[in-house]
């Protein structure tokens, strides 16, 4: 740089030899450099060469000095040499969010005489306006109404869907948060590390759940990816308490029982009783005592899907006849003793 002073002032004292006064003015900023704004993540050599190449836009004019034909007036440079630039860039911290950066350029220019224009500044700027792309999209859940469903839906949000996505300028992808929904105005938000509360029971009896969910870059960039659970109720409402054969007395009283079943799926289930006796219909008969009682236990969910459960009742009889008498009887000797 020394060596162009001296190159520019001896210029000018040749010229300052034919002319009345020496030219002590500087080249006066016409154009401002401008901004140089790429997206990171793709080769930016050739743009950042063809805006160097050109100091960013940066123009002056010099009112000092004599034009004339085949002569440059003025000569541009830059604060940074071009040869240093990718080395400087890949130095920098990154300045904003992910592997985003900006570096500052200065551009200024001087006449024949040496006399330096001020210093135009534009900014160079690797930023981050993409979406994390979706690599694999999140797999559908296909499950039956069974015992697990909770934890088989948990595990595939805790696992986003097994879905696969990267990001060109971010080190680091955030899952936010999923928004399901149902045919049956049925709707939530959650987050992914939170136990979900989605709703599985309902009408239908194939329901289709749809789950978006949202993943996040570092410079909040956001994509939506969609995918579907799809629950089939196939299996009947679950026995949940237990039912005992059991044996009773002639004189005891049978108690109304009735067992719990109850359905994933389907909020309500009804249970019927169904009963068959082998008593029998004379009271001076053995089998009027001592007999069984069948019942069956039997319950449907709205999509026909059912169960059962049996009970056998004993009922005997134990008890021997008693002897029911007074325990003083007084008569005359006229009596008889019979009556």
């Amino acid at each position: 740089m020394r060596n162009i002073y001296i190159i520019l002032c001896l210029i000018c004292i040749a010229h300052s030899a034919f002319a009345s006064e020496s030219d002590t003015i500087p080249p006066v900023i016409v154009t401002h450099a401008d901004s140089l704004l790429l997206p990171c993540g793709n080769p930016v050599e050739a743009s950042l060469s063809d805006w160097y190449k050109r100091f960013g836009g940066f123009t002056v004019v010099d009112e000092g000095g004599e034009e004339e034909e085949g002569e440059n007036e003025v000569e541009y440079f830059s604060t940074i040499e071009f040869e240093d630039i990718v080395e400087i860039i890949e130095s920098l911290p990154d300045t904003f969010c992910g592997n985003t950066t900006e570096l500052l350029f200065g551009f200024y220019a001087v006449d024949n005489c040496g006399n330096v224009s001020d210093t135009s500044y534009g900014l160079f700027a690797l930023i981050d306006l993409a979406s994390p792309n979706i690599i694999e999209s999140p797999q559908n859940l296909t499950l039956s109404c069974q015992p697990g469903i909770q934890d088989s839906i948990q595990n595939w949000l805790d696992n986003r869907g097994f879905a696969e996505v990267e990001d060109s300028c971010s080190d680091s992808i955030i899952w936010l948060s999923y928004f399901w929904s149902d045919g049956n105005g049925n709707s939530g938000l959650g987050n992914f590390d939170d136990p979900h509360e989605i709703v599985l029971a309902g009408e239908e009896c194939e329901r289709i759940i749809t789950v978006s969910m949202t993943v996040e870059d570092e410079c909040g960039n956001a994509t939506i990816t969609e995918a579907t659970i799809i629950i089939k109720d196939e299996q009947g409402p679950m026995l949940v308490s237990e039912v005992f054969d059991t044996t009773l007395s002639c004189t005891e009283n049978l108690e109304e029982f009735k067992p719990i079943f109850i359905d994933i799926c389907d909020d309500t289930t009804n249970v019927f009783i169904f009963e068959e006796s082998t008593q029998g219909s004379n009271p001076d008969s053995c089998d009027f005592y001592n007999y069984s009682i069948t019942r069956e236990y039997f319950t449907e969910d709205a999509c026909g899907n059912s169960n059962t459960a049996a009970q056998v009742i004993m009922v005997v009889d134990t008890t021997g006849p008693f002897v029911r008498a007074f325990d003083t009887v007084n008569i005359t000797c006229s009596q008889n003793i019979i009556d």
